[in-house]
């Protein structure tokens, strides 16, 4: 029987508040299971996000949660997309599925690095 392991895969990006224009690099984990970009309280505070919502959600272990979200501006790889942050605590930030997409981005799962998955020119 072969088995793979999958490495951790990180990234930096920048976010901002769009109303403020506070904004701050953060390394994240980058979680294709999470849908959302989390940040932690400390990250909220520093950009002075203001949720607009909550959103429930699934954990992997089963387990319902609700969390604030905030729309942000996020700046990775050369491109850049609004998408929502949670407001969670976690030991780091995470990237999550929708982020990645909105970015044009995918994990490429045979050397662990995110990449491009379309040209920039078709994120509208």
């Amino acid at each position: 029987m072969v088995s793979a392991v999958m490495k951790h895969v990180y990234m930096i990006a920048k976010v901002e508040n769009p109303v403020e224009g506070i904004s701050n690099e953060y390394r994240f984990l980058v979680n294709t299971g999470a849908s959302y970009m989390v940040l932690r309280s400390v990250e909220f505070s520093e950009l002075k996000l203001k949720p607009i919502g909550t959103v429930k959600f699934t954990l992997a272990d089963g387990k319902i949660m609700e969390a604030p979200i905030a729309p942000v501006k996020v700046y990775a790889m050369g491109r850049e997309a609004m998408v929502f942050a949670a407001r969670m605590e976690s030991p780091m930030p995470l990237f999550g599925a929708f982020t990645l997409e909105a970015l044009g981005l995918a994990v490429d799962t045979s050397t662990g690095e995110v990449k491009p998955s379309r040209p920039a020119a078709l994120l509208l």
